[in-house]
C-alpha cells in the first residue's frame, strides 16, 4: 500500500504522523510531519499531489484542488519524504533537519493540502497501491 487512510467521524484541520526507521541496523532516524488541512470544502485530504489535478471526465471529471495562491511545485520536491544521506542539492525542500555524521537523523516537515473528494481516493485510476476503505484506521 502507499501510505495510510484515517476515517474520522469530524473534519480534521491538523494531525501529526512521526515514523521511525532503523538504518542498516545501527542508525535511528525519525521523520516528523505536521499536516495542516487548508479548508472544510469537501470529505477528504491527502499528501498525494497528484490527486490535486484537475481530470478529464474519463478519468473522475475532477477540479483543480491546488491553493489558488501558492505555485504548483513539483511532487517529489513538495510532498512530505524522508531521506537519511545529506544532498548536495537544492531541491527547496521545506524540512527542518537534524544532520549528524553525514546523515539526516531526524527531518522535521509542514505539509498543507486541501480538501479533496473522497472519491478521488477511493477511485483513483492513477495509483492502484491506494489504501481502500477496508483497511481505513476508523477513529471516533
Amino acid at each position: 500500500m502507499d501510505g495510510i487512510l484515517i476515517e474520522t467521524e469530524k473534519p480534521v484541520s491538523e494531525l501529526s504522523c512521526t515514523a521511525r526507521w532503523a538504518v542498516e541496523a545501527e542508525l535511528c532516524v525519525t521523520h516528523r510531519v505536521d499536516y495542516k488541512v487548508l479548508d472544510y470544502e469537501f470529505d477528504a485530504a491527502s499528501d498525494n499531489m497528484i490527486l490535486w489535478h484537475a481530470c478529464s471526465e474519463g478519468l473522475g471529471g475532477w477540479s483543480n484542488r491546488f491553493p489558488a495562491d501558492k505555485e504548483r511545485p513539483v511532487p517529489v520536491a513538495a510532498e512530505p519524504m524522508m531521506e537519511v544521506v545529506v544532498r548536495n542539492v537544492d531541491c527547496r525542500r521545506a524540512s527542518a533537519d537534524t544532520i549528524q555524521s553525514g546523515w539526516i537523523i531526524s527531518r522535521h516537515e509542514i505539509f498543507v493540502m486541501p480538501t479533496i473528494e473522497r472519491e478521488r481516493i477511493l477511485q483513483s485510476k492513477f495509483d492502484d497501491r491506494i489504501p481502500t476503505l477496508a483497511t481505513a484506521f476508523r477513529l471516533t
